[in-house]
């Protein structure tokens, strides 16, 4: 769904309105190759490289949201990097004793050792994005901890971190207080009666509330002058 032009403005996706972060919203499909929007912001339709790198960025960085892509493209190159490692190890860098069983050689406790130097590395940012990854469906991060629930609790934290979006502010939202998009509303936003659905423009956080643009009322009718705002500029 697009935004219809009103009075000679621009698609949702042209400029001024190229808010990457409608891609939260559901029924939208966003514009392709979605820029940056800061390490303060989820980055939603994000590439693989990227995400492994702001993830690093980001090291112990537990407030804000993380997109889907920010969290499953930096698991799966983890998880990818220890499948090539122990898959050398078992194969080039160990034998199996029949009175000791798997004997590693110097090329597999070599790279044993870089292999927990890795995982070390790598705890803090994984449980970061994990916990922002949580933020992202409105969940508090401590909900990472139900993996540790023997059975169910790692199933529930799968689905939770495999969720998408929800829709609207939340009070994970960074830095509190912040409007995150590229529309700044300022005061006399709008007029009596505008906008036309609750949520729209959003209050401080992202994504916009339920429908971007809201179903029914748009574009205000009688037409009057409601976008005094940068964002319909």
């Amino acid at each position: 769904m697009t935004q219809p032009p009103y009075m000679g403005q621009p698609q949702w996706d042209q400029a001024p309105y190229q808010a990457p972060y409608a891609q939260g919203v559901p029924g939208l499909t966003p514009p392709t190759g979605t820029p940056d929007p800061g390490l303060d912001k989820p980055w939603y339709g994000i590439g693989f490289m990227d995400a492994v790198v702001r993830v690093f960025k980001k090291y112990a960085t537990f407030s804000g949201r993380a997109s889907r892509g920010e969290y499953w493209w930096y698991t799966l190159a983890i998880v990818g990097l220890n499948a090539v490692a122990y898959t050398l190890i078992l194969t080039l860098g160990s034998r199996t004793s029949y009175y000791s069983g798997l004997v590693y050689n110097g090329f597999g406790q070599a790279l044993s050792a870089i292999m927990s130097l890795v995982s070390l590395a790598t705890f803090i940012p994984g449980l970061a994005v994990s916990w922002r990854r949580l933020h992202d469906i409105g969940k508090s991060g401590a909900y990472y901890f139900f993996a540790f629930i023997p059975l169910v609790g790692p199933i529930l934290l799968l689905i939770w971190l495999a969720s998408p979006t929800v829709p609207g502010p939340n009070q994970y939202d960074y830095p509190p207080g912040t409007v995150v998009g590229y529309y700044q509303p300022t005061s006399g936003y709008a007029t009596p009666g505008y906008p036309p659905a609750p949520g729209y423009p959003p209050a401080p956080g992202y994504p916009p509330q339920g429908g971007y643009p809201p179903q029914g009322g748009y574009p205000p009718n009688p037409p009057q002058q409601p976008y005094n705002s940068p964002y319909y500029q």
